[in-house]
């Protein structure tokens, strides 16, 4: 008996997106609604892509890491527009849209260097999972969250 999945809705592919880094793309990631999606490389940098469209609108370029950003994360829609980022500098960013304008909300250091970030589900408020190069694994979560 063949697994129903949805596979075959899959199966459309949608033009590519030119990244336009500089360096190794290293993650790609499509917001809670699929019209945007946030890249992360080698050259420092978030960039935000507006693909409702098939045009493929390059939006905006985020800076706020020194070395390479490892992954990227979306936070469900009932946050607003908010995207975490992991990078090598040993930084996690979490960035907030506001009338169109990305903005740094938090910076967190970590001991060794940040190479993955994931959102919780929403039910569970705004929590930040952070995996580091160290082994070790942190929780952030914002104030007033704690539950």
């Amino acid at each position: 008996q063949e697994h129903q999945t949805g596979c075959r809705a899959m199966s459309h592919v949608a033009p590519p997106v030119d990244g336009a880094h500089r360096e190794p793309l290293h993650a790609a990631k499509l917001d809670h609604h699929g019209k945007r999606l946030a890249t992360a490389s080698a050259d420092h940098r978030v960039r935000v892509w507006d693909v409702e469209t098939n045009m493929h609108c390059f939006p905006v370029e985020l800076h706020g890491h020194q070395g390479p950003v490892w992954d990227v994360a979306w936070s469900h829609p009932t946050f607003g527009p908010v995207l975490a980022s992991a990078g090598e500098d040993n930084f996690v960013v979490v960035w907030h849209e506001l009338d169109g304008d990305w903005c740094q909300v938090y910076r967190h250091e970590v001991q060794g260097l940040a190479v993955a970030v994931q959102f919780c589900p929403w039910e569970y408020g705004l929590q930040l999972a952070v995996a580091c190069c160290d082994g070790q694994v942190l929780v952030l979560r914002r104030l007033g969250d704690e539950g």
